[in-house]
């Protein structure tokens, strides 16, 4: 009746089940020594057959491949059997040997249940895990890939948010800024017709702070510049004219005369990734105390030094003449407000009219004196060192974009080459899992044979 169910047996409890019936010995271990050293003697002299090398590819050689290898040899040894059906080819008798060796107290069984607990329970896994590294390796390259490519995005945005401050189209940003700083007259003329155009509204608020104060307010450089324009420091400081004018020379090293100036340098040390760029695109701002400082008084009429600027291109005076242009829009202000709680006249509307539109004008003169590209101009014309801190700036931004992408090409070129790992890993793993299950069979059939053909179950998953 028992012959009839199957024989369920775990695999990691195999080993023991057979020694525990005495079908194997609890000494295996010791008796499979000199197995494996004849095995290893006689895998020296091998002949060159194709399913001999497919065998011995495999994770562990055994007892049930070496009676394929005694199969495979009385093929290729077959010219030295004798009459007698004995062969005198040494292959043979080795493997003979070591088929007799590992019968003996059916010491195959033993080896091999060790082998197929030990490909479950280690083998296959670390197996599993080192490829599961390389799939991750291969992720995390994915990552940082995308990591670099934002940041590029982000350093691209920065760079042009520089260049369209300081008005660069090009890469030779010490020529572009040396053309642009040169400009500067244009731009300081096209303010003062628009100072010009503030005649009437300065006009009025000197008469209405004369018709409510005892003494009227003044507006010294508005004035001096609506009635003489854009003339020297000099002349508006000591009321009047320079005999000669000592020109102030603008100098930006030319990048031909020293091109170390205009070159980043990408250096040869670890990339370092940190998140430091500006995402936003926001301005860029660099603080600089003013370089420039005026002398007390002239010593003769002649204009020099910063007396010879023109007054917006006086730092000292450019303060000046901001705070008298916040001082008249705030005048406006107040009293367009007070137009519009007042009763709705025709003499109020006309008032009213005649406030925005001034009001306009100084709002669009103030827009024009603190425009973002003009700042930058001055203070590089007057500030040597403001010019090196752009350049530093322009440059760390572009080392941060090459070294981005010399990292992606990097990171590309590991990806391959985990990618070949992986190709090259996965026939491995297969062929381990596939031999394994080949193993189990042998097993089963083996122990069946010695139940009269019971059917055999090795418990245990092999994936």
């Amino acid at each position: 009746m028992d012959s009839n169910y199957p024989i369920d047996i775990h695999i990691h409890k195999l080993l023991d089940w057979l020694i525990s019936r005495k079908i194997c010995d609890s000494g295996w271990i010791n008796d499979i020594k000199t197995v494996r050293e004849k095995i290893r003697h006689a895998l020296e002299d091998m002949p060159e057959h194709k399913d001999i090398v497919q065998l011995l590819s495999g994770s562990y050689l055994h007892y049930f491949y070496a009676v394929q290898i005694v199969n495979i040899l009385k093929q290729t040894e077959a010219d030295s059997k004798n009459i007698f059906g004995m062969y005198g080819s040494n292959r043979m008798k080795d493997w003979q040997e070591i088929i007799k060796l590992y019968e003996k107290k059916s010491l195959y069984l033993a080896e091999s249940s060790d082998i197929l607990l030990k490909n479950i329970k280690y083998e296959i896994p670390n197996y599993k895990k080192h490829l599961n590294k390389l799939e991750n390796t291969k992720s995390d390259y994915k990552k940082r890939i995308e990591e670099y490519e934002k940041s590029i995005v982000s350093t691209n945005k920065d760079i042009a948010t520089l260049k369209k401050q300081l008005a660069i189209k090009g890469d030779h940003i010490q020529q572009e800024l040396k053309d642009s700083v040169s400009s500067l007259p244009g731009k300081y003329a096209e303010i003062t017709n628009q100072i010009k155009d503030l005649v009437n509204s300065v006009n009025y608020y000197i008469e209405y702070s004369n018709y409510v104060l005892a003494s009227p307010l003044e507006l010294p450089l508005l004035q001096h510049l609506i009635s003489k324009g854009n003339s020297t420091a000099f002349e508006f400081k000591y009321k009047r004219a320079p005999s000669s004018i000592e020109e102030f020379v603008f100098h930006i090293e030319d990048p031909d005369q020293d091109s170390t100036q205009d070159v980043i340098d990408w250096g040869d040390d670890a990339i370092d990734w940190g998140g430091d760029s500006n995402k936003d695109g926001e301005e860029f701002e660099i603080v600089l105390e003013s370089e420039t400082k005026l002398e007390e008084g002239p010593n003769s009429d002649v204009a020099k030094g910063p007396d010879a600027l023109s007054i917006l291109d006086s730092p000292e005076l450019r303060n000046l003449l901001l705070d008298e242009l916040y001082e008249i829009q705030s005048f406006y202000k107040i009293n367009i407000a007070e137009n519009h709680n007042s009763d709705s006249t025709s003499i109020s509307i006309v008032k009213r009219e005649s406030y925005d539109q001034s009001l306009d004008k100084i709002s669009r003169t103030l827009a024009a004196l603190c425009d973002t590209q003009l700042v930058y101009l001055q203070n590089i014309k007057h500030s040597p060192s403001y010019l090196e801190k752009i350049l530093t700036l322009y440059n760390e931004k572009f080392d941060a974009l090459e070294k981005s992408r010399l990292s992606i090409e990097v990171l590309g070129e590991k990806i391959i080459a985990t990618d070949a790992d992986i190709e090259a890993f996965l026939p491995k793993l297969k062929t381990l899992v596939a031999n394994t299950q080949e193993l189990k069979q042998y097993l089963c059939d083996d122990i069946s044979k010695r139940y009269n053909g019971r059917s055999v179950e090795l418990i245990g998953k092999i994936e």
